[in-house]
Parts: structure tokens; C-alpha cells; sequence
């Protein structure tokens, strides 16, 4: 009951302070980010964030068992004459969204009660590159433009294997692309 209550206030207030964030006019990925690094992150946080700036709601864990357990938490604190403004804040909160009809979306979803109240959208786009800047960053051993390989290689239904080294550890990223 204590870790739910937590989990759910940490989800509530990573969404009320990227929508908060995106008021602003911030960039919300450099934001998350930033928070990431500092004092206020949390591991809910770092979790659950990633999907409010995808804009992804498949549902690890779905909205409505917020509503549920912090449901429980509060009528059980209730009983014990214990208040919790936090978490029936937060708990309403997770209410309003599934009452919206996001109740089977991932928990990370109740970000869109802030979208809604506010009019922002906290969703960070990634930022599109110009191809210039691309091939500025390749490396030397590749001194030209690849695209027209690429295109060649595409016309031919040959399957193209890009291999991107971008971590300094050497672990290489590999996307297979039809």
C-alpha cells in the first residue's frame, strides 16, 4: 500500500511538472533530462516520462489500477484517520483520467488531464536533423554522401543493414531497415 501510494504520487507529479515544463515553452526532452540528473527524479520518474514525451500509452500498467489502489490507500487511511492530501490529490487525479475513458491506457496516460486542463501537449518531439549536420558527423573513413548507395541498394530490393557506433563504449546500435 506505502510503495502504491508512492508510485502513484510520483507518477502524478512527473506528469503535473512536464505539463508545467511544456507551459513554459520548454522543451520537455531536455527537460526530462535535465530532471533526470538532479534531486527531483525518482525511478517512476525515469519510467514513466519517457512515455508522456513518446506519447505512447500502451499500457504496461494501466491507468485504472491507479485508481484502484490509490483508492484503497485512501479509504484505508480514512479509517485510520490519517490524512493524505497528497495522494488523494493524486488519486483523483488518476480518477479524472479514466474518466475521460484512458483507464485501460498505460498509467502514464493521466499526463493528459493536465493536456487537457492546460491545452499544451508535453510530448517531445525529436528534433529532425539536416542532412548537412548528418554527414558532418560521420566518420572520416566515409568521406562521402551515402544517401545515393542507399537509394541504389533500395532499388535493387537488396535489404540495407545500418549500423550506427554512436556510444563511446563501442556497442553498436544495428537497425534493419526493409
Amino acid at each position: 500500500m506505502i510503495n502504491q501510494l508512492l508510485a502513484g504520487v510520483h507518477i502524478a507529479s512527473g506528469a503535473e511538472a512536464m505539463a508545467l515544463g511544456a507551459r513554459l515553452g520548454l522543451n520537455t526532452r531536455m527537460l526530462f533530462d535535465l530532471v533526470k540528473n538532479s534531486g527531483g527524479t525518482s525511478w517512476m520518474f525515469e519510467n514513466r516520462v519517457p512515455h508522456m514525451l513518446d506519447n505512447d500509452y500502451t499500457p504496461y500498467s494501466a491507468l485504472d489500477i491507479f485508481v484502484k489502489d490509490l483508492g484503497i490507500v485512501t479509504r484505508e487511511s480514512s479509517s485510520l484517520k490519517v490524512p493524505l492530501h497528497i495522494a488523494t490529490v493524486a488519486h483523483q487525479l488518476f480518477l479524472a483520467g479514466s474518466a475521460a475513458g484512458w483507464g485501460r491506457q498505460d498509467d502514464a496516460g493521466v499526463v493528459k488531464v493536465y493536456e487537457t486542463l492546460t491545452g499544451v501537449k508535453v510530448e517531445g518531439k525529436l528534433p529532425v536533423l539536416e542532412k548537412e549536420v548528418v554527414l558532418q558527423s560521420l566518420p572520416p573513413e566515409w568521406p562521402l554522401d551515402p544517401i545515393d548507395d542507399i537509394h541504389r541498394l533500395n532499388q535493387s530490393n537488396s535489404k540495407t543493414l545500418v549500423v550506427l557506433d554512436d556510444d563511446p563504449t563501442g556497442t553498436q546500435t544495428v537497425h534493419d531497415i526493409e
